[in-house]
């Protein structure tokens, strides 16, 4: 049942309120942070926000564009007048539908709720007609679509959200590569004592054979549907070989994939890989599962170090 309240007045207004399970930080945020709005201003499921532009200060402008991935979509434009941390947005926008709408005048408040918020919006239209063609739209089911996936998807995390790292993200083509591994399935919990045991194990198969490494490390993954971990360390080999005991001949994936390189502490890959799934989602892009991790030399300090993600595409 939806718990947003729409209601009208006058020729030109409408009222909408609602309350939200999040601090009015959060909720002003959600309104005025990109990386925030494109995980949650998406409307009924399915659709996607691949361009979301948003200079959240008086005079900045904005710009969304949605597509329900089936040739479908519209956009919205519109300037910032007043901001108030936390508190009021005011801002005039339009839709394009192709054609522009005429301008809808939007003032928001937030007022601290028993823990939570309360939101009143109020819109002011040119005239009843263009009012009536707004609502028509389906706007006040799309809108509370996209207030539980705020509750659902960031009310309870925006500020890990917002220092997450994001782009630049990059389609590229992967040959495939022949690898030394240890696979193995298990909770993300026993991942750390696997993984050293992995690289022992690797390292001493290698000197056995008498046989470098032409690559950096890595780490594949894909999730197993018992809520598992397909899990992989391995190295780059110049050629296949025949398996030594838990060290297998294996290889890297080819095909298309979106790759990230990241710089800075390991403790920041729980955040990079979900900033670059809803990155694949904003653009329409499917991940097929499979994703690794290419870790660089060993850098001078934790903050410059890099690593590089891939996953790879459907």
């Amino acid at each position: 049942m939806s718990r947003l309240t729409l209601t009208t007045e006058g020729d030109q207004h409408v009222i909408v309120t609602r309350r939200f399970a999040a601090p009015p930080e959060a909720v002003y945020r959600a309104h005025t942070e990109p990386k925030l709005i494109r995980r949650w201003m998406l409307g009924p499921e399915g659709w996607t926000m691949p361009v979301c532009l948003c200079d959240a200060r008086p005079g900045g402008k904005f710009r969304y564009e949605w597509s329900d991935r089936k040739g479908g979509g519209f956009h919205i434009t519109g300037e910032f007048i007043e901001l108030i941390p936390f508190e009021r947005i005011v801002h005039v926008e339009r839709m394009h539908l192709p054609d522009p709408t005429p301008d809808n005048r939007i003032e928001t408040r937030l007022e601290a709720d028993g823990g939570g918020t309360l939101m009143t919006m109020r819109m002011t239209l040119p005239d009843a007609k263009t009012r009536a063609a707004m609502l028509s739209t389906g706007m006040e089911q799309g809108m509370e679509a996209s207030y539980a996936r705020f509750e659902a998807k960031v009310a309870g995390e925006w500020e890990h959200l917002l220092a997450a790292p994001e782009g630049p993200y990059t389609v590229v083509a992967v040959a495939p590569q022949p690898t030394a591994s240890v696979k193995f399935a298990i909770g993300f919990a026993d991942m750390p004592n696997a993984e050293r045991s992995a690289r022992a194990q690797i390292a001493e198969a290698l000197s056995r054979m008498n046989m470098e490494a032409t690559g950096n490390g890595f780490t594949l993954f894909r999730r197993l549907s018992d809520g598992t971990m397909h899990y992989e360390p391995g190295m780059v080999v110049p050629h296949a070989f025949i398996s030594s005991g838990e060290v297998v001949s294996s290889e890297l994936p080819g095909g298309r994939a979106v790759k990230h390189v990241l710089t800075g502490g390991f403790e920041k890959l729980p955040l990079a890989w979900p900033a670059l799934f809803d990155w694949c989602a904003s653009e329409g892009l499917k991940v097929e599962g499979t994703c690794w991790q290419v870790y660089e030399p060993t850098a001078a300090s934790p903050s410059s170090q890099e690593t590089t993600l891939y996953a790879l595409l459907a």
